[in-house]
């Protein structure tokens, strides 16, 4: 299950729900389409869409990938040897000035565990295991489950706003 989380609100904006052997990055592109509407500002992710074609995905729906580059990682040379001018090589060179830790305090990065919280919640909420016996049914009651926590989610604002 890959996951979408407003990182205001921690509502689940989007899930593709797929078999164990699909990547996280494989499924970037078909999540960012769906989060069109909503007119993201920025996406954080884990380093496993530290890819050329998941920060490109994410700069041509306007917004700004916040994503730490791979402990080796190497700064994109155009074919003169200048730099690149891009997101993944302004964080390397950050990080190889300040460091990660730097980087991740500066950027927000924290915040990219807003979907593991999600991920959490759905879990202990519902349980790890899904009733469903074919797969199609169990993104069925995925969604549904999304849904409902989503639902609690939006009460719980309400009541903190009018407190």
């Amino acid at each position: 299950m890959h996951l979408a989380v407003d990182d205001k609100t921690g509502e689940i904006l989007s899930v593709e729900i797929t078999t164990e052997r699909k990547t996280d990055a494989s499924q970037l592109l078909k999540m960012i389409k769906k989060l069109k509407p909503f007119n993201i500002k920025q996406v954080y992710a884990d380093g496993a869409y530290d890819q050329t074609k998941c920060r490109e995905a994410i700069c041509d729906a306007g917004a700004v990938p916040l994503i730490p580059p791979r402990k080796n990682a190497r700064l994109k040379k155009g074919k003169n040897g200048e730099l690149v001018d891009s997101y993944r090589n302004d964080d390397i060179l950050y990080i190889w000035e300040l460091g990660a830790a730097a980087w991740k305090q500066d950027l927000g990065y924290h915040r990219r565990n807003l979907s593991e919280t999600a991920m959490m919640r759905l879990k202990h909420f519902f349980s790890e295991r899904l009733s469903s016996i074919s797969f199609k049914m169990q993104k069925q009651e995925v969604l549904m489950r999304i849904q409902i926590l989503n639902e609690l989610n939006a009460v719980k604002l309400e009541v903190t706003a009018n407190q």
